[in-house]
């Protein structure tokens, strides 16, 4: 930096379109490891209740969660329910997130 004339260096700020999408990308990465958390948070309430799936079953399929809303355990249930929603975001977002990567990559095909 040159002290004497005071001038910043210049930095990179991405065009509105691409800052947008990264906040998508950031966006969707967060809500995937909440709702990560929230499937170790139910794993723990498993073990706190000594309740053991059974073999094979894998919980978060659709046998799973049928399964593990069977148990009638409060806070599965809560968890559950925030897990439905997220998978709702977090399937938008990839769709959107899926739908421009297929714009920008036919964009790409035809720039000369």
């Amino acid at each position: 930096m040159n002290v004497c004339a005071r001038v910043l260096p210049q930095s990179y700020v991405p065009p509105p379109e691409i800052a947008a999408l990264r906040e998508k990308v950031r966006r969707r990465a967060f809500l995937v490891r909440e709702r990560a958390k929230l499937m170790t948070k139910i794993r723990g309430v498993l073990v706190y209740e000594g309740v053991k799936p059974p073999e094979g079953l894998s919980l978060f399929t659709r046998k799973g969660v049928d399964w593990l809303r069977s148990l009638g355990l409060e806070p599965v249930e809560c968890y559950l329910r925030v897990i439905e929603v997220l998978n709702g975001e977090i399937r938008r977002l990839s769709l959107e997130l899926k739908r421009l990567a297929g714009f920008a990559r036919a964009t790409r095909m035809y720039a000369f």
